[in-house]
This record gives C-alpha cells, sequence and structure tokens, in this order.
C-alpha cells in the first residue's frame, strides 16, 4: 500500500519482491523435503543406492535443485524415478567438474611445461652465441700468441745456428727471450712430446674457459647450466 502511494521512493521494491518470491518457490517445502529424506533413507536400506549416493543426495543443494526442478515442489511427483534421476544428474555434473578441473589442471601444466621448453631454448640461445662469440676471440688471441711465440722460437733457433749477437737492449731481450724459449720448448719436446700445435690448442683451450668464465659472470649466466 505504501508503495503504491509512492513508487518512486522504492523503484526496486517490485524486482526485490519478485526475486524473493521466486527464491522462495525453488526451494523444497518442509513436507516435500521430509518426504526426500525419507526417500533417499529407504532406498539405501533397501540396497538401491550407496551410503555414499545417500550422502550425496542428502548433503548436496545441487541435488535438491535437481529435485526441485523434477518434481516443481509437487509431493506426488516425488519418486523412485526422480530421485534416481536425481542421483544421475548431480553424479554427472559433479564428474563434469572433476573433468573440467583435469582439463584445466592439464593445460596448466602443459602451459607450464611450455614455459619451462621457451626459456630452456632462451638459454640455449643465449650459451650459443656466447660460446661462438669467445670461440671466435680466443681463436684470434690464441693465434697471435701463437705466432709471436713461433716467431721468438724461431728467434732463438737462428740466434743458436748464427751465434748471433746485439748491442742494443731491445734485440738482446728478444734474443735472450727466444733462446730460453727455445731451450724450453725443446726440454718439453724431448719429455713430454710437446709441438707447437698442440701449444696452440692449449692455448685457444684456455682462452675459450677464461673468456667464458668473464662473459657469464658478466651476464649472470650460471656455469653450471651450461653445454
Amino acid at each position: 500500500m505504501a508503495w503504491l502511494k509512492a513508487p518512486m521512493g522504492a523503484p526496486s521494491l517490485p524486482t526485490v519482491e519478485i526475486l524473493s518470491f521466486s527464491y522462495a518457490a525453488l526451494q523444497p517445502s518442509v513436507e516435500l523435503l521430509s518426504k526426500y529424506l525419507g526417500e533417499i533413507d529407504k532406498l539405501e536400506k533397501q540396497g538401491r543406492i550407496t551410503e555414499r549416493d545417500h550422502q550425496l543426495l542428502r548433503s548436496s543443494i545441487q541435488a535438491q535443485e535437481e529435485m526441485m526442478s523434477l518434481t516443481l515442489g509437487e509431493e506426488a511427483a516425488l519418486t523412485e524415478e526422480t530421485i534416481t534421476e536425481t542421483l544421475r544428474r548431480v553424479s554427472e555434473e559433479i564428474k563434469k567438474e572433476e573433468t573440467n578441473k583435469l582439463i584445466m589442471e592439464q593445460d596448466r601444466h602443459l602451459k607450464t611445461q611450455n614455459e619451462l621448453a621457451a626459456e630452456r631454448t632462451k638459454r640455449e640461445q643465449v650459451q650459443e652465441k656466447l660460446f661462438w662469440r669467445c670461440n671466435q676471440r680466443a681463436k684470434i688471441l690464441s693465434w697471435f700468441i701463437t705466432t709471436l711465440i713461433s716467431g721468438l722460437l724461431l728467434t732463438g733457433l737462428i740466434i743458436s745456428v748464427l751465434g748471433l749477437k746485439s748491442n742494443y737492449q731491445f734485440l738482446w731481450w728478444i734474443f735472450a727471450v727466444g733462446s730460453l724459449l727455445l731451450i724450453i720448448f725443446t726440454i718439453s719436446n724431448l719429455i713430454l712430446g710437446t709441438t707447437v700445435k698442440y701449444l696452440h690448442r692449449r692455448i685457444r683451450s684456455k682462452l675459450l674457459t677464461w673468456c667464458v668464465k668473464q662473459e657469464a659472470k658478466a651476464t649472470g649466466l650460471d656455469l653450471r647450466s651450461f653445454q
């Protein structure tokens, strides 16, 4: 009566009333609910449904909603077939939810695997670039050092063969270093079989290792994952 006299004072009142009536209509009456509980108890005692089914039908809100959907609130419509159909629908819905959860979990797992694979690929690409960059540097430096050593060895060999001497201190140092390297290399070759080629490979390997460590330290790359 108050709303009819001033409807604009509470314009949402009809909507609220309709919702409340609809909600009330969807709820089972006390009589219907008592008959429903009695029926499922009887079916369990007869062995027509399992204890788990009984618990599901008794405690699940969804089961009551399905029962109301099938009976429309009429006690006469509540039969064993109605309860069986209610149980089937609820069970299927639960299975569907579990399947959806499993699919979502698999999707998340697959997404995680793809992210890890992408991260691993990215890390391998970084490692590959770092390796080839260091390999190129080591190659150039090793050839320079090997050429320098070979030149000094050749100088030492010429000096030892020709007996050259120099009054210039710079040349004297070159001759001295060349002679010393020749002696060391000759002894190493006699004892260990060291060759210039072997020496070149060793220098290149050491330079490559040093360069990789320095680059990894600068870029924060974990050398334990370096392949």
